[in-house]
């Protein structure tokens, strides 16, 4: 990536602590087809061009665009000098992964579908090219005049766009229910609807039912190449959002905004060149008071809404709008017409969302959208936790023996004491060496440890990976907490540290393990928090690939998510998987005595961390219960 940096641009941009990047096409000037333009990589900070690079064919594929930004996020931040305390990026996945991709949490990564220091620079750039006067910029122009469009027109939008955000449709339906209006000179038009008030609230017109099939049912990297028609997206952002040009102007032309969050801004897609027609722009401007007034009706009998009486909705006539109702994944539309329509596509979606997939493990889509969103407490969820194990079950659970002693030890005397770091000390540390139980780490997880090979060595807690594991444990489950010098059992602590509660204390830990603790907190590797997020479909399928011995190089790939395993290689690559997931999941799992292990002879001996062989326990079965 080329950095534009001369000292001076460098002291003004380490002031400046929020930056925007994007991968994005570059303007129409050959080509009307936004997949067939090269792209540009560009970093922003408020009015400076920090990087470029241009892309001759730019990746569309979320991993691969995370690759590219986060490389340059890095380079440019080697030449500044310090990383942002914010990046600001268009897409919430987008957004998610990235934050995850750079490591670490001095940065936060944002979804903004506004980024004004971006367009600004983009449709600078567009200017610079020549594109043609009748061939708008493919970036939303830093001023409304820059769509070519007259000042009653934009008046007309803002004034439909004000109401449309004090009608809140939003709240009213909600991101998955988009609704249908019949124009009578123009046919059927379709709004959905993305975020909420205060949140960068969105609202997509499409011109083609089958778009909005499309963008509501396909992965995100897929809409694009579905879409068939021109596609319009209007969001609200707050003032401070707007490029600085399109701020003055507003204000100027005093053109009505229903809050200071609310300022609408025009995005296009699928249009020539990037621009906006005066019949787009008039029809569009019909759509958005629709749809403000079918939401301020409430939801009526679909005979009953009279859109063509009413004069604030030219051209639209009753009945003039109809819901479409997505239910979970499934879409359900109920279409004016032709009604065979609603069935097909009902019975297409429901079809592809409960039938087995391969992929998935012999799974259905819905059952693993089930199983990554359950409630993990509930008994009435397909992953089921026995929170009752009664103590005899669990006799000899390292975890479970190790949890308990330091409970007790934080609960003696004023307590276990306290590094200045937060740690434990090492006159407890000792007591943990030589009271608790370290088996696996003698055999498996720290062969070469040196609390096995020196039992009279003073050690600190940082050198004891294993006892650092449990205390962090306990304080996350809200047993133990630091005050002052000192580490003390709670009151939670106290009470399942009873014998006849050994069961409950099993399932707490366990659950905070797998869904309240960083499994990455340990290794050197990429957080990779979608490997954590997919654990309940990893344990269904434990259940099923690991009855009998198997290696973990052959077991990793079949209980994983696919996309998580796409994920993960890629970030660690294909030699590194099947120990990263090792060390991740099933190391706790052996931990709780859910999985045991099979080591060689002189694995033993060395410093291997993985094991030649895995299978589960009965404890596994006793525990842990599938149902549907």
């Amino acid at each position: 990536m080329e950095i534009h940096l001369t000292p001076a641009m460098r002291r003004e941009i380490r002031k400046e602590r929020v930056w925007e990047a994007e991968v994005a096409p570059l303007p129409a000037v050959f080509d009307d087809m936004p997949d067939g333009r090269p792209g540009i990589l560009m970093l922003t900070v408020g009015d400076w061009v920090l990087g470029t690079e241009v892309l001759p064919r730019p990746p569309r594929e979320i991993p691969e665009l995370v690759e590219l930004l986060a490389g340059a996020i890095r380079e440019a931040a080697s030449e500044v000098g310090r990383m942002p305390r914010t990046i600001r990026v268009r897409d919430r996945e987008l957004a998610v992964v990235l934050d995850g991709k750079l490591g670490t949490r001095k940065v936060r990564v944002e979804c903004d579908p506004s980024l004004p220091s971006l367009d600004g620079a983009l449709a600078s750039l567009a200017e610079r090219m020549g594109a043609a006067a009748d061939r708008p910029l493919t970036a939303s122009p830093p001023r409304w005049a820059g769509w070519e469009m007259e000042e009653g027109e934009i008046r007309g939008f803002f004034t439909a766009a004000a109401r449309l955000y004090r009608a809140d449709p939003w709240a009213a339906r909600g991101e998955t229910e988009p609704v249908e209006l019949d124009s009578v000179e123009d046919g059927f038009w379709y709004a959905s609807f993305s975020g909420e008030k205060g949140d960068f609230p969105a609202v997509s017109v499409f011109r083609e039912l089958d778009d909005v099939v499309a963008n509501l049912t396909l992965p995100r990297e897929a809409v694009g190449e579905a879409l068939v028609d021109r596609h319009f997206i209007v969001v609200f952002s707050p003032r401070d959002h707007l490029p600085h040009p399109m701020t003055l102007e507003v204000v100027g032309q005093t053109w009505p905004v229903a809050a200071p969050e609310a300022y609408p801004r025009l995005m296009t897609v699928n249009t020539p060149g990037g621009g906006v027609s005066r019949g787009d722009m008039e029809a569009l401007t019909s759509v958005v008071e629709a749809v403000a007034a079918f939401t301020e009706a409430g939801e009526p009998a679909p005979d009953t809404f009279g859109g063509g009486d009413d004069p604030s909705i030219p051209g639209w006539a009753a009945p003039g709008a109809r819901w479409l109702v997505r239910d979970g994944s499934h879409l359900v539309a109920d279409l004016l017409e032709p009604p065979t329509l609603h069935d097909e596509i009902e019975g297409l979606v429901g079809e592809l969302n409960t039938s087995p997939d391969l992929e998935l493990g012999g799974l259905s889509p819905d059952r693993v959208h089930r199983l990554l969103y359950q409630d993990w407490e509930s008994e009435d969820e397909p992953l089921h936790f026995k929170p009752d194990l009664p103590n005899g079950e669990l006799q000899g659970v390292e975890i479970l023996g190790n949890a308990r002693r330091l409970l007790e030890l934080c609960l003696e005397g004023d307590g276990a004491g306290a590094t200045a770091a937060g740690n434990l000390n090492r006159v407890a540390v000792a007591r943990m060496r030589d009271e608790g139980s370290w088996e696996s780490l003698a055999t498996s997880d720290q062969p070469h440890a040196d609390h096995e090979i020196h039992r009279d060595k003073p050690l600190n807690e940082g050198d004891f990976r294993g006892l650092q594991w449990v205390r962090i444990l306990l304080e996350l489950a809200g047993m133990v907490e630091r005050r002052g010098p000192l580490f003390r059992a709670t009151a939670l602590g106290g009470d399942l540290l009873h014998p006849t509660r050994s069961g409950e204390l099993f399932h707490h830990l366990f659950r905070v393990q797998m869904r309240g603790m960083n499994l990455a907190f340990s290794d050197r590797y990429p957080t990779e928090e979608t490997l954590q997020f997919g654990v309940p479909f990893t344990l269904v399928r434990l259940a099923r690939e690991a009855r009998e011995w198997i290696p973990p190089q052959e077991l990793v790939p079949r209980i994983l998510l696919p996309r998580v395993l796409e994920e993960v290689e890629g970030d660690v690559g294909s030699a590194s998987l099947p120990g990263v997931v090792t060390h991740r999941i099933l190391r706790p799992l052996r931990r709780f005595g859910l999985l045991e292990w099979e080591w060689d002879e002189d694995e033993r001996r060395g410093l291997q961390l993985s094991p030649r062989r895995v299978r589960l326990t009965p404890l596994f079965d006793r525990f842990i219960h599938v149902h549907w």
